[in-house]
């Protein structure tokens, strides 16, 4: 790779792709794949050849939202290099409300909700596709284990490997398959509801994604730094609550942490 990969970078990676293997399995189990638009695309040629007309349609519209969610990413990211500062919240954000939203659909037996979720990973699956020369994909590991296997070739034969990559797809195997165990069970006790979880943590991820955004903006610039310090000025409360937050906790491993993954952030920019 061209350059390190950071902690944050494989912190999210596992968190995507734990979410997209936690998801996918509990639609597998239910015989709709919602990431694998090879399989899909020979479904709709299988059930086309048998004459199941609805079934082929029901295969070629999850293909199509999952290739709108990726159109909608590309007009929103508008990059597929990963870099701090894209509009990664946004799309960390749609995405947990697809998912929200797909849940009453789903429990109600409606392919609705299959489609909704189709979406939201044609979302995530694009929201970054590449960093340092090193593909990322989240939702599907054919092509991830292609590039393992590639890798490992490499180092059998004695070539130069790229440790910080192989670490990487690894890390991302390992998080969407610990997300397909965990997803069925909780699928197994509490159904389609079990995909409030992924969810609710999508959108976590987007609050905590632009609240880090606007950390960093106040770190980098004085005058973003005074607007800020202008408006908590202006509401009394706000005010005295951040003060006292700062007096009695500026040294606190929290915040002393918080910096770090800022700095990670800034160095990687």
């Amino acid at each position: 790779m061209n350059k390190a990969i950071h902690n944050w970078i494989l912190a999210g990676a596992i968190f995507l792709s734990f979410s997209a293997g936690y998801v996918n399995a509990i639609s597998i189990s239910h015989q709709t794949p919602l990431t694998h638009a090879t399989g899909s695309l020979s479904q709709v040629a299988l059930n086309l050849e048998n004459g199941d007309f609805a079934r082929s349609l029901h295969f070629a519209t999850l293909i199509f939202s999952f290739f709108i969610g990726c159109v909608v990413s590309g007009f929103v990211v508008q990059d597929s290099v990963l870099k701090l500062g894209r509009r990664y919240g946004i799309i960390f954000f749609l995405e947990g409300i697809c998912l929200f939203a797909a849940v009453p659909f789903l429990n109600n037996g409606s392919n609705i909700g299959y489609y909704i979720a189709a979406f939201a990973f044609g979302l995530q699956n694009s929201m970054a596709t590449a960093y340092s020369n090193a593909r990322l994909r989240t939702t599907h590991m054919t092509g991830l284990i292609n590039d393992l296997g590639l890798t490992v070739g490499h180092l059998l034969r004695g070539l130069p490997v790229d440790w910080q990559r192989l670490q990487l797809y690894v890390l991302i195997l390992s998080g969407f398959f610990g997300g397909g165990v965990a997803g069925m069970a909780m699928a197994n006790r509490f159904g389609f509801y079990a995909l409030f979880l992924p969810a609710t943590l999508m959108v976590g991820m987007a609050i905590v994604y632009t609240l880090l955004l606007q950390y960093i903006r106040v770190r980098r610039s004085p005058e973003v730094k005074e607007q800020w310090q202008e408006m908590l000025r202006r509401n009394g409360i706000l005010y005295a609550a951040v003060r006292y937050l700062h007096i009695n906790f500026s040294n606190s491993k929290l915040v002393v942490e918080l910096e770090k993954l800022a700095d990670g952030f800034l160095a990687s920019t």
